[in-house]
């Protein structure tokens, strides 16, 4: 078994495939806009990115049954093969329709790594360690957010966006070569049958857990009221405040301060609890929604740029910083079916999240006022669902 610190570096570098997969595109949309005959303001590129996590919901609702029946390290592989082979295909997309789908089988691909790492995480430890574990994953994750948007912006000058697709082969290879080294965490004994009903059984457990179920859907609504960040940041930076060129810098240093945040989560889960650090966090997030809606109605849809950076950086680094605790709230009576639990909550807090962070992308054009107002009812939705949680009976909190 590797070191403590060796190990939450393989499990973030297997989860930080599906962010690579998104965040070294994001410089690209312009360079794609053009290839595929769009509008400069059309944000139907971002299709890209809400399609690949579609793909990655749906995923885990196989993976997890499979990483349950046959372990972990057999189902990494095959999706990290997957993975190689949907990158080396989008390079040689004709039409954004064809890009659109096989971003969706790679999002699927993509759930694999996500679903092994939280089993992993449960496999090894449990509770607030759990918690910690994931948090110090996410921080280290998102590194990624910080660099990724540079190496596509390089990748571009280079050659062309499709390069920014082609290098997701190569670092599925060099991240499946790393895993190498992480030993099968599922014991024989534990390993159930490979019955697709076991999600219906699972999906049952779930939604009879008032806890589960709770957390779950605070869990959707986060990444709902996150995504459209990823979706429309560079129409946001490009075309709302009109600072081409800018895009990578800013993504970069507000991913710095989401990963500190992240940290800083794992640090107050040891001191205060898994549960005590959400309910705080939850309500910080609503008042911070208040603030950025109200700033936004009253600036006409896009405040001065110095203050919307404000908002929004404390907004998403919330946002990042206690989805894991959610997460591992919601899997913390799961135990004895962690890889299967693990699949249903990822397919409905990212299907769920997807859906939601559309309607906020859809929406996007020359002014904020759809983000804001999705931050504002998806915060009340992520307040609403930890409130129901609170009602079952506590397995974090003292």
């Amino acid at each position: 078994m590797p070191a403590r610190g060796e190990l939450i570096a393989m499990l973030a570098s297997q989860t930080a495939l599906s962010a690579l997969a998104i965040d070294t595109m994001l410089p690209a949309f312009d360079e794609m806009r053009e290839t595929f005959g769009l509008a400069p303001d059309s944000n139907r590129v971002a299709l890209a990115v809400t399609t690949f996590f579609l793909g990655m919901a749906l995923g885990q609702m196989f993976y997890g049954p499979l990483a349950d029946r046959f372990g972990r390290k057999p189902v990494l592989y095959g999706s990290l093969l997957l993975y190689g082979v949907c990158a080396i295909g989008a390079t040689v997309a004709p039409t954004l329709e064809t890009l659109i789908v096989i971003r969706f089988i790679w999002g699927v691909a993509a759930a694999g790594p996500h679903v092994v790492t939280t089993a992993v995480a449960r496999d090894l430890y449990t509770g607030d360690e759990m918690a910690r574990v994931l948090s110090f994953v996410r921080s280290v994750f998102l590194i990624v957010p910080v660099l990724a948007p540079a190496l596509g912006e390089a990748l571009i000058a280079l050659g062309s966006w499709q390069w920014v697709f082609g290098v997701g082969a190569v670092l599925a290879l060099v991240v499946g070569a790393w895993s190498t080294r992480l030993p099968e965490t599922l014991d024989p004994e534990r390993r159930r049958p490979l019955q697709f009903s076991a999600m219906s059984g699972a999906f049952r457990e779930i939604v009879h857990s008032r806890r589960t179920l709770g957390y779950t859907a605070a869990a959707t609504f986060s990444l709902g009221a996150f995504l459209p960040w990823l979706g429309s940041s560079q129409l946001v930076f490009d075309e709302i405040y009109g600072r081409p060129g800018q895009f990578a810098f800013w993504f970069a240093l507000i991913a710095a301060v989401m990963s500190v945040a992240s940290l800083t989560a794992a640090w107050l889960v040891r001191r205060i609890t898994a549960a005590t650090m959400v309910r705080r966090s939850m309500v910080v997030f609503v008042v911070q929604s208040v603030l950025f809606a109200v700033v936004v109605g009253i600036s006409g849809g896009v405040p001065p740029f110095g203050l919307f950076l404000l908002l929004i950086v404390g907004a998403v680094a919330n946002l990042v910083a206690v989805n894991p605790s959610l997460v591992s709230l919601a899997m913390e009576d799961m135990g004895h079916i962690a890889g299967t639990a693990s699949a249903v909550i990822g397919t409905i807090s990212y299907t769920g999240g997807a859906i939601l962070a559309g309607l906020v992308d859809g929406a996007m054009s020359d002014s904020l006022a759809p983000m804001a107002l999705g931050f504002l009812i998806y915060g009340a939705g992520m307040l609403a669902g930890m409130v129901w949680a609170g009602g079952g009976e506590p397995a974090i909190d003292p």
